[in-house]
């Protein structure tokens, strides 16, 4: 007499464990049309968005203006120097003026310096894109760079454009002389120019603004 149970004798299905010739259902995250990572939590902080190529021409517009403003002022400050000699009834003094020896000016040359290195590489990177030469994308660690580094530069280019406005304009300090007319001038437009490419910061800060606002909403 057999024994043997007969569930023993059932055929054992091949394959998994769905059934042969059958596949399993797929993930819940791709169920949902999201990527693996991002369903979990974990891609949110990795997260890479195509970017439309108007937004890419419209940063390469700002750009493009932010090193041109910024490139304009530092050239105009170090451009400023001046030489000029007077009598004192004996003796012939002459004397050389450079924008290093106020501290304002170094101040707003720096900042000016950095603002067109940082635009000029953005601007490039941009120019790359749109030439299909890279990816139009935007990840979290090029949103949280552009917002770090505007914010840096939008107070450093106000407080730029502040300090050398205080000594030709406000103050009159460099000004109130006659002698010293000519790299007046040229700092009053300087200043100027430091103020526009400060202008020309705010639309960058507040877009990256809202990146990292939306990043984490």
């Amino acid at each position: 007499m057999d024994h043997t149970n007969s569930s023993n004798h059932r055929p054992r299905p091949t394959g998994n464990k769905w059934g042969a010739g059958r596949p399993p259902p797929p993930p819940l995250s791709m169920q949902e049309g999201l990527p693996p990572a991002a369903s979990s939590g974990y891609g949110r902080h990795l997260m890479l968005e195509d970017r439309p190529k108007s937004t890419a021409m419209l940063s390469l517009g700002i750009r493009s203006l932010q090193a041109l403003c910024s490139l304009v002022s530092f050239s105009l400050m170090a451009s400023s120097n001046q030489s000029y000699s007077y009598h004192t009834g004996f003796t012939k003094i002459s004397v050389n003026l450079h924008y290093s020896d106020f501290p304002p000016f170094s101040f707003l040359v720096a900042a000016m310096v950095l603002t067109f290195v940082w635009s000029l590489g953005i601007l490039l990177r941009d120019l790359f894109e749109l030439c299909g030469w890279g990816r139009l994308q935007l990840a979290r660690w090029r949103i949280w760079a552009c917002f770090l580094t505007d914010t840096l530069l939008v107070l450093l280019s106000f407080g730029a454009g502040c300090a050398a406005a205080g000594v030709t304009t406000i103050n009159g300090l460099l000004c109130d002389s006659q002698i010293q007319g000519q790299m007046c001038g040229l700092a009053k437009a300087a200043a100027g120019f430091a103020f526009c490419a400060w202008a020309s910061l705010l639309p960058t800060f507040g877009f990256a603004l809202i990146c990292v606002f939306r990043e984490y909403n």
